[in-house]
């Protein structure tokens, strides 16, 4: 073979290169996106040109359950789904992953675009692998324009569909949304909300909530949970999950997480000088703690404050990028070595049975799903709390926020209770140290319970429920002679002030 021939040889398979996807031998996006440059250069008199976003739902938790030989199988039978459903009449193209583009000229009406992309949705769907597919569409109606806005019209198409395929994911996947206006306003405005939050991440604009966990039976504050907010220049407050995900997607988890420890801490440390011996809880994912340094970070940590071991609490949250089990359980065993206590979060939800056994937490919590007052629930927490006592866990219900949620947890045998109902959210300057028992201040107070003055402990029953004290306690003006702090029964410095002027 000459030098020349070698030359055309290699060109070709180049070009085939990049205008076909290896996996599937479909057309890539560059090769669609010149596909629709043309059409739009040459559309007729009263034809429509439709383009469709195609993205596969649940492919994700395929991948990860059945492995990637099976995801890649998947892949190439839906590229053949979807060019037997379109043949000759458009051009199909692999995005990236799991998403697809489908070009379609030549239609007479919204209609028949709107009735050729449920059929492309239901040719993928597959209920043998559980997938099915969001479809979201962008229509160019046959209007007279400029040859030279082809090229900006292409990729203005292209990104319309995107939308509306997002839509149709937000609106429960499976389904076929058609791009209107008010997508792309939606699109601004979560993008600017995107970009807020990663300046607030980038600048640490963050400040530490604090919240009592209660032991039910003692009243006795159990430790003390860090809950990390964000603020905005005009004041606005940013939940943790939103900021998270900006940290994570920005490689600055790492900061964040030690912006927390510190702060935290040294409330800790602080509260530990006057004299409140109570643990702080700070919350991490599977995959910062699973990482071979985690563990050394926190120790570290507590050095710098002058705190021990027993005093951080380690709330552990399954995220969606959980690693393997077994790099969390050898974390567990270094954080038994430092005398770090681990929690993990909603067990009841996001936790196996085994994975409570092979991690052996020293807590557990509860969601309010298994506070719900219909049996199936019951029977779900009833199991947990059983499980986790034979393990010797602790198990806490949070979110108590109503006297009927705290009764269930008490019933269930629930050791301790987090929620607004016995205290909210505060900034550690608004806690006060209230005391761990019934006082004699209490012993006057009107009888809960119409067995006369309640002048000793209770535990929790169905007949007297921390709730009631909890209701009891707002209903009494503040004692300026009680330290700052934050345990027993605490609550907003600010309430009690305002007991008073009333």
């Amino acid at each position: 073979m000459t030098i020349g021939a070698r030359l055309a040889t290699w060109l070709q398979r180049s070009l085939a290169a990049v205008t076909r996807d290896p996996l599937t031998g479909l057309a890539t996006r560059p090769h669609l996106v010149r596909a629709t440059r043309r059409l739009v250069a040459a559309q007729a008199p009263g034809e429509y040109l439709a383009l469709l976003y195609v993205d596969l739902d649940g492919f994700k938790r395929l991948n990860d359950t059945a492995g990637h030989d099976v995801g890649d199988h998947v892949l190439i039978d839906v590229a053949a789904r979807l060019s037997e459903v379109v043949g000759r009449r458009g051009v199909v193209a692999r995005f990236a992953g799991d998403e697809f583009g489908v070009l379609v000229p030549g239609a007479t009406s919204t209609e028949a675009v709107i009735a050729f992309a449920e059929s492309v949705a239901r040719s993928v769907r597959d209920d043998a692998v559980r997938t099915s597919a969001s479809v979201g569409v962008a229509i160019l109606e046959p209007t007279a324009r400029p040859r030279r806005q082809a090229a900006t019209i292409a990729e203005a198409l292209i990104m319309q569909a995107d939308l509306a395929m997002l839509a149709a994911k937000r609106d429960g996947g499976g389904r076929v949304d058609l791009f209107t206006p008010e997508m792309a306003q939606r699109a601004r405005t979560v993008s600017e909300a995107v970009a807020q939050r990663a300046q607030v991440v980038l600048e640490q604009s963050f400040r530490l909530d604090f919240q009592p966990v209660y032991d039910l039976h003692s009243a006795r504050a159990q430790r003390v949970e860090a809950l990390l907010r964000g603020f905005t220049p005009l004041g606005q407050t940013l939940r943790p999950r939103a900021l998270l995900r900006v940290a994570e997607a920005t490689g600055r988890m790492p900061e964040v997480t030690h912006w927390v420890l510190e702060h935290a801490l040294a409330e800790a440390a602080a509260w530990r000088r006057n004299g409140h011996l109570v643990p702080v809880s700070v919350n991490l994912g599977c995959s910062e703690l699973a990482l071979t340094s985690s563990v050394a970070v926190l120790a570290r940590s507590l050095d710098r404050a002058g705190l021990p071991g027993q005093a951080l609490v380690v709330e552990l949250n399954r995220d969606s990028s959980a690693p393997d089990l077994a790099e969390v359980e050898s974390a567990r065993s270094r954080l038994r070595e430092h005398k770090i206590a681990l929690v993990l979060e909603n067990a009841d939800t996001d936790w196996s049975m085994a994975d409570l056994h092979s991690l052996s937490p020293d807590e557990v919590t509860l969601s309010q799903s298994s506070l719900a007052s219909d049996g199936a629930a019951t029977t779900v927490g009833s199991a947990l709390v059983d499980a986790a006592t034979y393990l010797g866990a602790r198990v806490t219900a949070k979110h108590l926020d109503t006297d009927a949620l705290l009764r269930r947890a008490v019933r269930l045998g629930c050791a301790g209770g987090q929620g607004s109902l016995l205290a909210p959210e505060c900034e550690p300057g608004l806690f006060e140290w209230r005391t761990p028992h019934l006082t004699s201040r209490d012993g006057r107070a009107r009888p809960l319970t119409g067995r006369g003055a309640v002048d000793t402990f209770h535990t929790c029953t169905p007949t007297f429920s921390y709730a009631e004290r909890a209701f009891a306690e707002t209903r009494r003006s503040r004692d300026p002679s009680s330290p700052l702090g934050p345990g027993g029964f605490s609550r907003p410095r600010s309430h009690f002030d305002a007991a008073e002027e009333s």
